[in-house]
C-alpha cells in the first residue's frame, strides 16, 4: 500500500509525515517521547520565565511609585514625558530637579523642596 493512501486515511498530511520522518529519524518511540516531553517542559518554564519578568517589571513601578509618594509626599504625582521618561510633579508643575523615574535610578530622585 502506498505511503499517500496511509496517510490519507490516517489524516496526515504528506508534508507533516516528511517533517516529521526528517524530526524524529532514527529515534526510538520512547526517545521520541522523552523529547515530546522535555520540549513540552521547556516551553513551560519559558512561560514562567516570562510571567515572573512581568511580575518583576509590576513590582518595581509599584515600589517606584511608593517611593515616590513618601518621599514627595501625597502631591506628587508622576506622567509620562514625550521622550518615554517619567516626570515628578510636584503640585501640578514639573520639579525644578526632576529626574526620570525608572527601576535601576528611583532610589537617586532628588527633593524638590
Amino acid at each position: 500500500m502506498p505511503v499517500a493512501d496511509i496517510l490519507r486515511q490516517a489524516g496526515i498530511s504528506e508534508q507533516t509525515f516528511y517533517r516529521w520522518k526528517k524530526q524524529y529519524a532514527g529515534l526510538q518511540s520512547d526517545q521520541a517521547r522523552e523529547l515530546k516531553q522535555l520540549r513540552d517542559k521547556n516551553a513551560q518554564l519559558k512561560k514562567l520565565v516570562a510571567e515572573l519578568g512581568l511580575d518583576k517589571a509590576i513590582s518595581q513601578d509599584v515600589a517606584s511609585r511608593i517611593m515616590l509618594l513618601a518621599h514627595f509626599g501625597p502631591h506628587a504625582k508622576t506622567c509620562d514625558h514625550l521622550n518615554g521618561t517619567e516626570l515628578i510633579l510636584f503640585n501640578g508643575t514639573p520639579s525644578r530637579h526632576f529626574q526620570a523615574l525608572s527601576p535601576e535610578r528611583s532610589g537617586n530622585v532628588t527633593n524638590p523642596r
